[in-house]
């Protein structure tokens, strides 16, 4: 009885009427993916059978969602293996490197609808000086007009430019807000989010 001042419960505002409650996990395995709850307008609506009952269907509904969430879970992996098998496909396609990188960067461009790609190379060369130089040299670029010489080439030992972090880490980096990353120069200027990830072998 809700209007017992000993009992746990939280009025709400859109069932001012309420006077039993029962509340039940679903969970699965010792996990709870949720909970069932129910509300009388009278007190002491809920008898030890109606627990019991509701219990199992607890159970059941408990299963249901965990099997929706397992099938949306697959559905998903499914999704991103097939476009996975796509960059893959088309990159083997290709006759020439560059025009692999181009196809990769347009599918990219395409089906994650981004507002640019760029795909950077390491280009190593021997200053004046017989230092050898690493750079990250942009190589292709889709989602812009801007010529791709015009692109910065950034040395990859340049701290202050994720590109070459994200070179030498080996990790990737998400930008969430461009504005608030000094270390990161968009290509495109309207750009507001960015991911940096490494394209490596071994």
């Amino acid at each position: 009885d809700t209007a017992d001042a000993m009992v746990v419960h939280r009025p709400n505002p859109y069932l001012p009427l309420t006077r039993s409650e029962m509340a039940l996990p679903l969970s699965i395995q010792d996990r709870v993916v949720g909970a069932l709850d129910l509300q009388s307008n009278q007190p002491n609506a809920f008898s030890d059978e109606d627990m019991r009952v509701l219990t199992i269907l607890a159970g059941q509904i408990a299963v249901a969602i965990d099997n929706a969430n397992l099938y949306a879970e697959i559905q998903s992996r499914a999704s991103d293996m097939s476009f996975l098998f796509d960059i893959t496909t088309i990159a083997a396609a290709a006759d020439t490197v560059n025009e692999a990188l181009e196809n990769i960067a347009n599918n990219l461009y395409g089906s994650i609808r981004a507002l640019s790609v760029t795909i950077y190379m390491p280009q190593v060369f021997v200053d004046t000086e017989e230092n050898v130089i690493t750079i990250m040299k942009p190589v292709t670029l889709v989602g812009s007009d801007q010529p791709l010489s015009e692109v910065s080439e950034v040395p990859i030992d340049e701290q202050n430019n994720l590109v070459a972090v994200v070179s030498n880490s080996m990790e990737p980096i998400m930008v969430d807000n461009i504005a608030e990353e000094s270390r990161y120069l968009p290509v495109v200027s309207t750009a507001r989010s960015a991911i940096i990830t490494p394209v490596s072998a071994g």
